[in-house]
């Protein structure tokens, strides 16, 4: 039998496209101690799809899945703020399948929402992205 993990889902929140994620991807918030909680800490995520990046924080669908699925695939990115004299930074989960995550990362569109750890509107300094 075919090992399994339960993997957290969401729809993207522009063009409705299911992503599907790994826990190990995500921050949980511990307010279910008899299971897995089903909230995390915000998370900003990239749509394969339409390519938008947008906050998510609570995954209430989960799929069992087989272990050597694309979920274990998912990638966490760092990307450099790129407002004048901000040293900020974000950190993206994405399950896109990419050779460089320097130029995967200027396709995408991020919403006004996603902030970067000093509390701008993210965008992105060109250049500059990490595993």
């Amino acid at each position: 039998m075919t090992p399994v993990v339960l993997s957290p889902e969401v729809s993207c929140k522009h063009c409705g496209e299911p992503i599907l994620l790994h826990r190990a991807n995500l921050a949980p918030i511990r307010d279910n101690p008899m299971g897995q909680s089903t909230r995390f800490y915000p998370t900003a995520v990239s749509c394969p799809a339409c390519k938008h990046v947008n906050i998510y924080e609570h995954f209430p669908q989960e799929r069992y899945l087989p272990e050597e699925s694309t979920v274990q695939q998912a990638q966490k990115i760092r990307l450099e703020c790129g407002w004048p004299d901000c040293e900020g930074n974000l950190r993206v989960v994405s399950i896109a399948q990419a050779d460089d995550w320097s130029v995967e990362a200027t396709t995408w569109i991020f919403d006004e929402r996603v902030l970067c750890s000093n509390g701008h509107p993210f965008r992105l300094r060109s250049g500059d992205v990490r595993k």
